[in-house]
């Protein structure tokens, strides 16, 4: 078994689905990084990836919104999906067994 983890941040408020019967948590990570150059420019890569969690957990749906520090471990795979009319995309996929809320969002202040 492969075991992948990641530390990042959701792309979006996570989704309650329905998977045969059993609820699932779908969300989105992004993990980023930073470096310079040879000429001294600083460069950065983003890492998107697809994630699911099986659970019915209210409570945690509320917590996983946009911005929300998460760190999500589990077991990777790559699916590929076909836009209308477009080329195949690989996106990666994590079926998660472990997630924990590193920092919740802040909640905006409205004037």
């Amino acid at each position: 078994m492969i075991e992948f983890f990641m530390i990042g941040n959701l792309g979006a408020d996570a989704v309650m689905n329905d998977a045969g019967g059993r609820k699932i948590i779908n969300f989105s990570i992004c993990h980023s990084e930073s470096w310079r150059n040879r000429d001294g420019n600083k460069e950065e890569k983003k890492q998107w990836v697809d994630c699911a969690y099986y659970s019915d957990s209210q409570e945690l749906l509320e917590m996983l919104k946009k911005g929300t520090h998460v760190y999500a471990k589990g077991s990777p795979s790559v699916k590929v999906h076909v836009p209308k009319g477009g080329d195949p995309i690989a996106v990666q996929y994590l079926r998660v067994s472990k997630l924990e809320v590193l920092s919740k969002k802040k909640k905006e202040e409205t004037t």
